[in-house]
């Protein structure tokens, strides 16, 4: 790939990066705070209320991180979903079994073992059968951009393993730029390499995708 052509390759992933965050940021603005357009004035409890923000959310996610880079990608580049990695690799179903079983473990351990009594709103099996999908295609949504899209861009263009560590980069720190910079430093980034790492092994976002749902739920659910 010639020099002039990476570079233009480069702008031109961070420009639909740019576009696609723009997009997530103003569209989670609009769908939660529309007058009467929003489920949050529902006197909802805990729990569902923060069901029906993570859904609210969803679907700009869903918007940015998925749709426009896809469009993209087929307007310009002829890609299908495929070339973003959405294909069932090699020993999925045990890889994310034991991704699954990992979690549960370490679910246990933190919120039942380690939590207090009051330290977490009450969950009904509905609730938690909601914020397990919420989770789930928040975490296909961020892996579909971040992995399938800029980690491999990137990769074309800087190389594979530069473009595996500046995908990782850009996770950690422009995407969760409010975040305490240790956070992203020491939790966030090096999340980001594994499941990047995890990628380039088996060119698929499926697995990357369990391991996002499970961090989420441990962490965030």
């Amino acid at each position: 790939m010639a020099r002039r052509y990476r570079l233009l390759y480069f702008c031109e992933t961070i420009l639909v990066y740019a576009i696609s965050i723009g997009v997530v940021y103003y569209a989670t603005s609009l769908f939660n705070y529309l007058p009467g357009g929003s489920l949050l004035n529902r006197p909802f409890n805990a729990c569902f209320l923060r069901v029906n923000l993570r859904f609210t959310s969803l679907l700009a996610f869903v918007m940015g991180c998925v749709l426009l880079p896809l469009l993209w990608e087929r307007v310009f580049r002829k890609r299908n979903l495929r070339d973003f990695g959405v294909r069932i690799p090699e020993k999925f179903l045990t890889n994310a079994l034991l991704s699954i079983l990992l979690f549960l473990l370490l679910f246990v351990y933190v919120h039942i073992v380690l939590a207090t009594p009051r330290a977490r709103p009450p969950f009904t099996p509905l609730c938690f059968f909601l914020i397990c999908v919420g989770w789930l295609v928040s975490a296909f949504c961020e892996e579909f951009l971040f992995r399938g899209f800029i980690q491999r861009r990137f990769s074309h263009c800087l190389g594979t393993y530069s473009g595996w560590v500046v995908a990782s980069i850009f996770f950690a720190f422009l995407f969760h730029p409010l975040a305490p910079i240790l956070d992203n430093l020491l939790f966030r980034f090096p999340f980001a390499l594994i499941v990047g790492f995890v990628y380039l092994r088996t060119q698929s976002i499926l697995i990357p995708t369990v391991m996002h749902w499970a961090m989420n739920m441990l962490f965030a659910g």
